[in-house]
């Protein structure tokens, strides 16, 4: 392919463009044990996780399952009950509800003995996970995980969402194939992409692929969507689906859906995004915005609590306490990274047994980190850039000293900075024209992130403090005034310079059917006049 052709293809993502899904090892598989399943009324359920990607691979099985008219049971795990991943609990509980056949979301790949638990009931598991791969493969009937060594699939990136919709257009296919759906039309899996692209916006995968085409169409899909869950949550979550961008997705829709298992019941969101009552919808709606609020003010006391730990000479940050909420550790390690760019632990300890979420900087593989100080851990798993892992309390300082000796030889060869300046672009020269260029390259995120600029010489006054931190800023040089905004790190606002340098994003915002240009700051410095 040409460099003109890939650039054409980039910027014009088109559905038929997508690995076709029987290219995964195991799909035919999986696919057609599912269609036998269905054939002989053996009953279906799907155990997910406690986030969006979970909730929602779970929730797109519920659609499809609806529109065929055929029963799946579902059992979203409590995140202090169950803990992270599969459990025989839940096991068990979908084995006493008459389950023979049971997919796994965003969990399964390293969960050996729970899947042998499973076999010795006489379920047949198939996995749809994207979760690093274990020296072990589980026993299950199939795993699609396009990590696997042998996978086939030519995009690693997948969340499990996305192989949740995968595996589902095989089935489709399958119950084509024997005549399921007569002179009717098979269920369209198109108008679900809602959840896809959700899901993986919030799950934070490479965009790029087949991650791209499916968050762009996804984008579109959930502009109209009609599924009621997904209207009530954008409407308390302010988001305007004409304007929708992948940012919307990754800052307002997802920590809303997020809220509910972390501080109770995840299982709410799952019926959020199942909802046929547009009422109901907007009750749990409601009551997710509520717990969003609730979240946030737990994790700016979490935040001061971190930062006050932090050892300025520590390659690796592991923070513990007491007073931690499991449920919130996860946002407020992302927070300490931003501010130390400095891969972070964050533990919840209750009872003497350690929970943490772990957070990495690009280029360090977190998990290989982790394997590496396994020795001090109940378990661990994730992906290079964010894990879990449960500890015991006594084995935590041990962990820290292992952690950060191994955080330090790694770093070695990571070249530091958090972030690449794409262009030398002064405030005078900032034109709509220039943000329509940008916007063509939409869905951003990680893997295609918003380019970033670099202003020189720049006057910065704070206008305001907004809420969450977040500072609005004026931004002049010379005639031309623009306004901008910053997330404070600290709790206090910072000191800014007379002149400065700013790094910065572009963006267009829209209120009220009025498009405005603005800024989002990145980062400042002192104006250095150049030599």
């Amino acid at each position: 392919m040409t460099k003109s052709e890939t650039a054409h293809t980039f910027l014009n993502p088109r559905l038929e463009d997508l690995p076709h899904p029987t290219l995964l090892n195991g799909m035919r598989e999986a696919a057609e044990r599912a269609a036998r399943a269905i054939h002989k009324g053996e009953r279906i359920g799907i155990l997910g996780d406690y986030d969006v990607d979970g909730i929602s691979s779970a929730a797109l099985c519920v659609w499809f399952f609806r529109a065929i008219n055929e029963p799946i049971e579902t059992y979203i795990p409590d995140r202090e009950r169950d803990g992270y991943g599969m459990n025989r609990t839940a096991v068990d509980a979908l084995h006493a509800r008459g389950v023979g056949l049971l997919l796994t979301a965003d969990c399964g790949t390293t969960n050996i003995e729970e899947i042998r638990h499973a076999r010795s009931l006489g379920m047949d598991v198939v996995v749809l996970d994207h979760h690093e791969v274990g020296a072990e493969a589980p026993p299950a009937f199939a795993l699609l995980n396009p990590k696997k060594p042998d996978s086939g699939y030519p995009d690693q990136g997948l969340c499990s969402t996305a192989l949740t919709f995968l595996f589902l257009s095989a089935l489709r296919q399958c119950l084509k194939e024997d005549g399921r759906f007569g002179s009717s039309a098979p269920p369209n899996l198109r108008q679900h992409l809602d959840l896809v692209a959700l899901a993986t916006v919030a799950d934070v995968v490479p965009l790029r692929g087949a991650n791209r085409i499916l968050v762009h169409h996804g984008l579109s899909v959930m502009a109209g969507t009609s599924k009621p869950g997904l209207r009530a949550l954008m409407g308390k979550a302010r988001v305007d689906p004409a304007n929708l961008r992948a940012h919307a997705l990754a800052f307002y829709l997802a920590p809303r859906i997020n809220a509910a298992g972390r501080l109770g019941d995840a299982g709410r969101a799952l019926r959020l995004l199942t909802a046929l009552d547009p009422e109901e919808a907007d009750s749990l709606a409601g009551e997710l915005d509520r717990e969003n609020q609730r979240r946030q003010a737990i994790e700016e006391d979490h935040i001061a609590g971190a930062m006050a730990q932090v050892a300025e000479d520590s390659a690796g940050l592991v923070l513990a306490s007491e007073d931690w909420h499991p449920g919130v550790i996860g946002i407020v390690a992302a927070r300490v990274v931003e501010r130390f760019h400095r891969p972070a632990v964050l533990i919840a300890v209750r009872d003497g047994v350690g929970k943490a979420s772990v957070r990495s900087v690009p280029g360090l593989d977190i998990v290989r980190v982790l394997a590496a100080c396994g020795s001090h851990l109940v378990k661990f798993g994730g992906h290079k850039q964010a894990a879990g892992l449960t500890v015991a309390s006594t084995q935590i300082p041990a962990f820290r000293s292992a952690f950060d000796a191994e955080v330090r030889a790694a770093l070695e060869h990571v070249e530091p900075g958090p972030f690449w300046l794409d262009e030398r672009l002064p405030l005078e020269e900032i034109s709509g024209e220039k943000v329509d260029e940008i916007e063509r390259l939409e869905p951003f995120g990680e893997g295609n992130p918003r380019p970033v600029f670099f202003a020189p010489d720049v006057e910065i006054r704070l206008s305001r403090t907004l809420r969450s931190r977040m500072l609005l800023l004026s931004l002049r040089r010379g005639a031309r005034t623009m306004e901008g905004t910053m997330r404070a790190i600290e709790e206090a606002p910072p000191e800014f310079p007379r002149r400065a340098d700013v790094a910065f994003t572009l963006e267009k915002r829209v209120w009220r059917g009025e498009s405005t240009l603005g800024l989002r700051v990145r980062q400042w410095r002192a104006y250095e006049a150049e030599a």
